[in-house]
C-alpha cells in the first residue's frame, strides 16, 4: 500500500480522477532503440546525456547513456562506439569482445565498490561460459591481481564477490536475496557490431524495484548515490590467456574479478526522490484505481508525506472494478483511464499516459540461407554480418498484424507448433510474408535467422480502458476485422 497526504478531504461530493490514454490509428510503428576505472569515469563530456571514455586497454571505447537525470524506473538507450567486434560461435556462444552492464550504489561522494553492484542475478545464460554472468570468483582461470576472494590450498570452498546491500546486509553466497533472474536489472552479454559501435536498452531502477541499491531513497539517513557501470571484455583473459577460437576457448572469468573490474566505466545517475513513507497512525483515506497512475502517486509521494497530518492509502485495481465502485461510500478519490458519466461524481484530470506496443528484437547471426539451407557464417556477405547482433530499432505493424498477435494466429504460440488448427499458418512473424513485407531487416539479404518465442504478445490482466482502446483500434480497420472474422489472408 502507496501512502499520500490530500490537501484537503473531499466531503460531499465524489471524485473521479482519469488519465488520457492516446492511440494513433494507421500503421502502428514499435519503436526500440539501437540496439572504467575511477579515472575513467570522471572523463565525461556532455550533460544528459552523457559520454564516458575508457582507459587502457579500452581507451578507444566511449560509452554514451541517453539520460542520466531526473532519473525514475525506466528503461534508457546505451550505445558504444570504438569497441572491439564480438567474436561468437554460430549457436551464439560469446567468445569475447563484449559489454556487461549493471547499476550500482555507493555512499554520497563516492564511487561504487564492485560489493555495490547488482549482478550475478542471471547466473545462467546460454551465450556466456564459465563465470561470465556470475559473481564467482573461484574459477578455472586464476587472477593474479586477486587478493580479496583468493582461498588457501586445498580449500575447495567457493567464493562469490560479497553482496553489500544500501541497508547494510552483507551476502556472500551465489544468490541473494535482493535480486534474481526475475527481477535484476543486469545484462550480463551486449554484442559489438563489425563496425565498433553496439547499443542496449537498459533499465534503470529505482528503491522500489532495487531495494538493494536504494536509487532515488533515503535509507538510514542518507541517499545513496547511484551508478550505471559497463565493463568492456576483450579476448584477453586475467590470465592473460587469449581467447576466441573454439567453445572451449571463451571468456569465462567474472566481471567482478579484480583484473577485469579495473577497466570499468562508470556513468553516474541522478534519480528522481521515490517511495518516502507517511508517518504510522494518521488517519487515512483510501483510494483506489488505475494500476497505470502508481509512477505518478508515487513521485507525489515524498514531498506529499511531509505536509498535512492525514495519508492517503492507494490500491490499484481494473478500471472495469474501479469505475463499480465509484457508486459506493467508498473511496473518496478513484482513478481511472476514461471518462466515465457517474451521477454525483466530478471527472478531473490527472494525468496523461499512452497505450504502446513494444518490442526488444536484436538480429541473430542468421542460420539458414535464403534457399533455407545451412550457411557457413564466414561466407556470409559482411552487410549481412554487420547486422547481426544490432538492434531492430522499429517494427512496423498493421491492425491486422497486431490481430494476429492477439489472437495467438503463429504456430509458435499453439504447443510449440504442434497445433493442427493452425497447421497451414507461419511459424511466427519472421516466416510471414505480411510482417516481412514491412519489416525486411528481420531477415537482411533473405538469409533466415532463429528465432525463439517472437510473436507472442503479452497484454495486461483485467478488464482495463486500454484493452479496449486496443481492440478498438484493431476492429476500426477493414483487413483485421474481416481477419478476426474467418477470412484468411492470402499467406
Amino acid at each position: 500500500m502507496k501512502h499520500l497526504v490530500p490537501a484537503a478531504r473531499p466531503r460531499r461530493m465524489r471524485t473521479l480522477a482519469g488519465m488520457v490514454l492516446v492511440l494513433a490509428l494507421g500503421p502502428a510503428v514499435l519503436t526500440g532503440s539501437i540496439g572504467a576505472s575511477t579515472e575513467a569515469s570522471a572523463a565525461v563530456t556532455g550533460g544528459t546525456p552523457l559520454t564516458v571514455k575508457g582507459a587502457g586497454d579500452f581507451a578507444s571505447v566511449e560509452v554514451t547513456v541517453a539520460n542520466t537525470v531526473d532519473l525514475i524506473n525506466q528503461s534508457v538507450t546505451v550505445s558504444w562506439t570504438g569497441a572491439p567486434p564480438t567474436v561468437a560461435t554460430a549457436s551464439g556462444l560469446v567468445l569475447g569482445n563484449a559489454m556487461q552492464l549493471m547499476q550500482c550504489w555507493a555512499e554520497p561522494g563516492q564511487q561504487p565498490t564492485r560489493e555495490q553492484c547488482q549482478f550475478g542475478g542471471f547466473v545462467d545464460v546460454p551465450n556466456a561460459a564459465g563465470n561470465m554472468a556470475s559473481r564467482q570468483m573461484t574459477q578455472s582461470v586464476i587472477d593474479p591481481n586477486e587478493t580479496v576472494y583468493n582461498r588457501p590450498p586445498g580449500d575447495l570452498t567457493l567464493r562469490y564477490t560479497h553482496f553489500i546491500a544500501i541497508d547494510g546486509t552483507r551476502e556472500t553466497q551465489r544468490r541473494s536475496q535482493f535480486f534474481d533472474a526475475a527481477s535484476t536489472n543486469e545484462i550480463p552479454i551486449a554484442t559489438t557490431a563489425s563496425d565498433r559501435t553496439g547499443g542496449t536498452l537498459f533499465e534503470l531502477q529505482t528503491g522500489l524495484e532495487a531495494p538493494g541499491l536504494g536509487c532515488g531513497q533515503v535509507i538510514n539517513g542518507r541517499a545513496p548515490d547511484c551508478f550505471l557501470v559497463v565493463v568492456p571484455r576483450n579476448l584477453t583473459e586475467v590470465n592473460g590467456a587469449t581467447v576466441g577460437t573454439s567453445t572451449s576457448d571463451a571468456l569465462s572469468s567474472s566481471p567482478l574479478s579484480t583484473s577485469n573490474w579495473a577497466n570499468r566505466i562508470v556513468v553516474p545517475l541522478k534519480f528522481r526522490a521515490v517511495g518516502g513513507s507517511c508517518s504510522l497512525g494518521r488517519p487515512e483515506t483510501p483510494t483506489i484505481g488505475s494500476d497505470y497512475v502508481t509512477e505518478a502517486i508515487t513521485s507525489w509521494q515524498p514531498v506529499l508525506c511531509g505536509t498535512g497530518d492525514r495519508n492517503f492509502g492507494f490500491t490499484s485495481l481494473s478500471d472495469d472494478k474501479a469505475r463499480s465502485i465509484l457508486t459506493s461510500d467508498v473511496p473518496d478519490l478513484v482513478f481511472i483511464s476514461r471518462a466515465s458519466v457517474v451521477p454525483g461524481a466530478v471527472y478531473a484530470p490527472v494525468a496523461v499516459s499512452g497505450l504502446a506496443i513494444a518490442a526488444n528484437v536484436d538480429v541473430p547471426m542468421p542460420a539458414l540461407g535464403p534457399n533455407g539451407r545451412p550457411i557457413d557464417p564466414d561466407a556470409l556477405p559482411e552487410a549481412v554480418r554487420a547486422k547481426a547482433g544490432s538492434r531492430i530499432t522499429d517494427i512496423k505493424l498493421t491492425p491486422r498484424l497486431v490481430a494476429k498477435l492477439l489472437t495467438q494466429s503463429y504456430r509458435f504460440d499453439l504447443s510449440f507448433g504442434s497445433a493442427t488448427n493452425v497447421a497451414k499458418n507461419p511459424f511466427d512473424p519472421t516466416t510471414d510474408p505480411d510482417f516481412l513485407a514491412l519489416n525486411p531487416d528481420v531477415r537482411p539479404g533473405g538469409y533466415i535467422p532463429i528465432y525463439r518465442g517472437f510473436g507472442r504478445m503479452l497484454v495486461t490482466a483485467g478488464l482495463l480502458d486500454s484493452a479496449e482502446l486496443l481492440w478498438r483500434y484493431v476492429l476500426s480497420d477493414a483487413e483485421a476485422k474481416a481477419f478476426l472474422a474467418g477470412t484468411p489472408d492470402p499467406w
